[in-house]
């Protein structure tokens, strides 16, 4: 086993790995994570994607990658392949993208929402310091019980007036009344805990600005 710098993998020696990762992603969450991994992919070839991927003979069996904000790190991703020892792995990640991130000057934070597929690593975390906050995923299937899914509705479809309110459609000028309605509906919850961006109305400008 041995740990590499990312920027010295190429998208096809990951591909595989990737691949394995998206099946887990559709069959445990129903979720279509092609289009991240995707960008993955293309900034494993531009060498700009900072993080470390582990081997063991030769095949690259986990791989974790993370991004520098100011006074933070952000830990985008961690998936170790379950063909391997996947909890002893990612604990050799984990402890080298830490080392790593608590060498970079000025970095105060390092953040994490990781999705941990096939093994719970959730007490590695715990001894190099992280606060844990559990999340649920639920799905809850309505054709199980026989009923019909909503459907969409379309943009022909007239959007009827509730007690005054009105919907429109996104406009540039709602960044700053949409951050300071972020920043005061995360105050005082978990999710400002976890992402200090939900904290001020300039993060979460940033934040409206990097998802739109």
């Amino acid at each position: 086993m041995s740990i590499m710098d990312l920027r010295q993998t190429t998208s096809r020696q990951i591909a595989p790995l990737l691949e394995e990762e998206a099946q887990r992603w559709r069959e445990e969450l129903h979720w279509d994570y092609r289009a991240s991994l995707d960008l993955i992919k293309k900034f494993v070839d531009a060498r700009s994607l900072a993080g470390s991927a582990v081997t063991e003979n030769g095949q690259i069996a986990g791989y974790a990658f993370y991004v520098l904000e100011e006074h933070k790190a952000l830990i985008g991703g961690l998936y170790i392949s379950s063909r391997y020892e996947q909890l002893a792995l990612a604990r050799k990640l984990l402890d080298d993208l830490v080392q790593t991130l608590r060498g970079i000057p000025r970095t105060e934070r390092i953040e994490a929402q990781l999705i941990p597929f096939g093994c719970d690593f959730s007490q590695a975390l715990a001894d190099h310091g992280f606060c844990l906050y559990p999340r649920q995923f639920m799905l809850l299937d309505l054709r199980a019980n026989g009923e019909k899914p909503l459907e969409p509705p379309s943009n022909k479809t007239p959007v009827p007036s509730v007690s005054g309110l009105r919907l429109e459609r996104w406009d540039d000028r709602f960044f700053s009344p949409c951050a300071r309605l972020i920043q005061l509906a995360y105050a005082n919850h978990t999710d400002g805990e976890i992402n200090d961006q939900y904290r001020s109305e300039s993060g979460a400008l940033k934040f409206l600005k990097n998802i739109i």
